[in-house]
């Protein structure tokens, strides 16, 4: 059903390590895109085995990400820690100890109870709808928000709504989607929001601020 391949090529000391990724025969889209997260892992962890630098961690749900046990972080199905809250762990992390890198949200539901930030030299992504973030009340101001920080990525991921137990009737949505003040070096990128309150993407005094395939 899903096949992979690595293109292989030599090494260049001098830049960062990334491989081609081809995909063949894609039909199972939603779960197995983690296959090219754990290959950019694998990259990145030579990369930084090179450098010394440029972390990459990959977060999956406990409950709702079928690959949950290969993660290096998961939230757990018990309720007993939010995704929110694993997630800024995890950002706040890599930003202190390897001075920044790139966090993966593997398919899943990630509940918010609290607006996560955004620390500079990340790049946070999921593999598009598949990753649903969602709120867990209506007090939630932001999914994310960011002052003051720079170098930021956001791609990859679904900004939606809390539902009733009929699956399609609203329960809780964010105020707001995302938020960045006083940032510089800003990209967002393929970002879905649904049923917001306010505003998708709140910009202000941002120098170099990308927002492309992004809608609401």
């Amino acid at each position: 059903i899903f096949t992979a391949t690595v293109e292989e090529r030599t090494i260049n000391y001098d830049q960062p390590y990334r491989p081609s990724i081809v995909l063949s025969n894609f039909v199972d889209v939603v779960g197995d895109l983690y296959y090219r997260i754990i290959k950019y892992q694998e990259a990145y962890s030579q990369r930084k085995s090179l450098y010394g630098k440029a972390k990459t961690v990959i977060i999956a749900d406990q409950a709702t990400s079928r690959n949950w046990r290969n993660a290096d972080y998961f939230v757990p199905s018990d309720g007993t820690e939010s995704a929110s809250s694993i997630i800024q762990k995890v950002l706040n992390d890599v930003s202190s100890t390897d001075g920044g890198g790139e966090v993966y949200l593997a398919e899943g539901d990630y509940l918010f109870d609290s607006t996560v930030s955004i620390p500079s030299n990340i790049t946070l992504s999921g593999v598009g709808v598949a990753t649903r973030i969602y709120p867990k009340s209506d007090s939630v101001t932001f999914a994310f928000n960011t002052s003051s920080e720079d170098n930021i990525t956001l791609s990859n991921m679904f900004i939606d709504y809390a539902r009733q137990s009929d699956g399609t009737s609203l329960l809780y949505r964010f105020q707001n989607g995302v938020g960045f003040t006083s940032c510089n070096n800003v990209v967002v990128d393929n970002l879905s929001v649904e049923y917001i309150d306010n505003n998708m993407i709140i910009l202000q005094t941002c120098n170099t601020a990308i927002i492309k395939n992004s809608l609401s």
